[in-house]
């Protein structure tokens, strides 16, 4: 009897040795998997941390924002002090004697991207070739990009800048959040280096300009003071999170934007672009650049702005034919300013029909 006790203690026994193995080894192995979720949790972590110090300093560098005491937000652009104790924005390329003649009446600046190349090569050979007069000068102003994304272009966009001589490189990221930084720097650049050429045109690489057409309505113009553009009036912040305009309610939070002009072109007389450019830095700044140059600013100075129905920013069909009476056309693909340009300028009708 008390060997038969004695074999079922033992059995017993080797069957909770066995689970207790079993057990420990269950740990083990959980251990280890905890150990390798715990690492790869760090490094996600530490990668994390990385990448937002260094979009942090990316974002102090090219948007350096300075707080008031009353609230409000003034950005600043990348400057240099001189002697005189005055502030300067950097430019990384510029054309400081494009306007030294007295008599420029016009100049226009594009708004245009580094590697959009056949962009811009499309609008010297169209309606830019005006720009070789005395009393029109055009530019097209860049910004830069990371110095990995630059280096691919480089040589061809050094090639181009001195082939050209009209290409203005700011010392700012381009993106389209950076639109604005963009267009401070066309305001500066006109006012330190052409402030003497009677109105400044802004527009965009994807516009057809017909010059003719815009000479003609300057000159009809009374006012002396004044921006010209298609005015846009009680349009609203976008709130849907999906949109490429999305605004949250705390970066503008009245219920209408002010009366803006539309960003595609608009025309800016010289006898008020010391105070527009004053008012960029004085007004609490809006990354939107339409709504904040022509809208915000103008507001806060009082300038008056003139709509004209034919600055359009929408694509009119049949569209060289539709240009013929307009002063801008939008979204206009460098393949076809070249078809678009010559149904402008010719006066067969054919050509306008096949223009579509």
């Amino acid at each position: 009897m008390q060997l038969l006790l004695f074999i079922a203690f033992e059995r017993k026994l080797d069957v909770l040795l066995q689970k207790y193995i079993s057990i420990k080894r269950m740990w083990r192995i959980h251990r280890k998997k905890n150990n390798v979720c715990i690492s790869i949790l760090t490094c996600v972590c530490l990668g994390n941390l990385l990448l937002y110090i260094a979009f942090t300093n990316l974002r102090a560098e090219y948007i350096k924002i300075k707080h008031h005491s009353d609230g409000r937000i003034q950005t600043k652009l990348n400057v240099k002090e001189t002697e005189d104790g005055e502030e300067h924005e950097r430019y990384i390329v510029n054309e400081p004697f494009k306007c030294n003649q007295r008599n420029v009446d016009l100049i226009i600046v594009v708004c245009s991207s580094l590697d959009h190349f056949k962009q811009r090569k499309a609008i010297r050979d169209t309606w830019g070739k005006s720009a070789n007069n005395e009393s029109f000068k055009l530019v097209f102003l860049v910004g830069t990009w990371l110095h990995s994304r630059f280096s691919k272009i480089n040589n061809t966009f050094s090639k181009e800048i001195s082939t050209f001589r009209d290409i203005v490189q700011g010392d700012f990221i381009d993106s389209y959040q950076n639109l604005t930084l963009k267009s401070i720097y066309m305001l500066h650049w006109v006012k330190t280096y052409c402030s003497h050429a009677n109105f400044l045109l802004k527009t965009d690489d994807d516009m057809y300009i017909n010059i003719p057409n815009l000479f003609r309505a300057l000159r009809k113009q009374i006012l002396t003071k004044f921006l010209m553009g298609n005015l846009i009036t009680g349009a609203k912040p976008v709130q849907d999170k999906s949109s490429k305009w999305y605004t949250p309610k705390n970066t503008f939070p009245e219920v209408y934007y002010p009366p803006y002009l539309s960003g595609t072109s608009y025309v800016i007389s010289n006898t008020i672009l010391s105070e527009l450019y004053n008012a960029t830095k004085s007004s609490k700044y809006f990354w939107l650049e339409d709504v904040f140059i022509t809208g915000v600013c103008v507001k806060a100075v009082g300038i008056f702005q003139i709509h004209r129905n034919d600055m359009t920013f929408n694509t009119p069909e049949p569209f060289g034919c539709s240009l013929k009476s307009l002063i801008s056309g939008h979204k206009v693909k460098w393949q076809t300013m070249y078809s678009v340009h010559q149904a402008v300028i010719n006066d067969d009708s054919s050509v306008c029909d096949k223009s579509k």
